[in-house]
């Protein structure tokens, strides 16, 4: 479930970035074209497929064919985790610092916790379903083909005056 909803995010995102490319670095539409725009393009569409390739092509083909030496692979492979980590806890952080939502310090340092733990291995899995996304859409599938979703869980019922009481 978690698989098809990023990928089909990421697939609407693309299709809406292709459908609206002339906008994409253009003044006319003041910091939409010039900011927002871009970086949905580059950053939200592009760097999850290059970093889904680095993990799954250029890494074992590192290995492979270069002889890439074990330690530089856990260096970098502790820069990505260190760097997404340090990121997710800066986010954490400057919230705390503007909005305050959240009253005990407990409550933060689980925040930080989950900052840690997001960067091993459920980072990488949702970077790949986000680069399906894209590779999707750009190789020609649209939205009308998108598969239906059905929700279980909470139940439709009316809610009369007897039944608030």
């Amino acid at each position: 479930m978690l698989a098809r909803q990023r990928r089909r995010w990421q697939l609407g995102l693309t299709q809406t970035l292709i459908k609206n490319k002339d906008m994409i670095f253009n003044p006319g539409y003041g910091a939409t074209g010039m900011l927002s725009m871009p970086f949905h393009l580059l950053i939200e569409v592009i760097g999850p497929v290059i970093e889904a390739a680095g993990t799954v092509i250029f890494l074992p083909l590192s290995f492979i064919f270069l002889g890439t030496p074990l330690s530089l692979f856990l260096l970098f492979l502790l820069l990505s985790v260190g760097y997404g980590t340090l990121l997710s806890m800066g986010s954490v952080v400057l919230e705390e610092m503007t909005l305050r939502r959240y009253p005990r310090v407990k409550d933060v340092l689980i925040l930080m916790a989950f900052a840690v733990i997001e960067n091993m291995g459920y980072r990488q899995i949702i970077t790949l379903f986000r680069a399906w996304g894209v590779l999707q859409s750009l190789r020609g599938r649209r939205s009308n083909q998108w598969e239906i979703v059905e929700h279980n869980g909470f139940s439709h019922h009316k809610v009369t005056a007897e039944s608030t009481h």
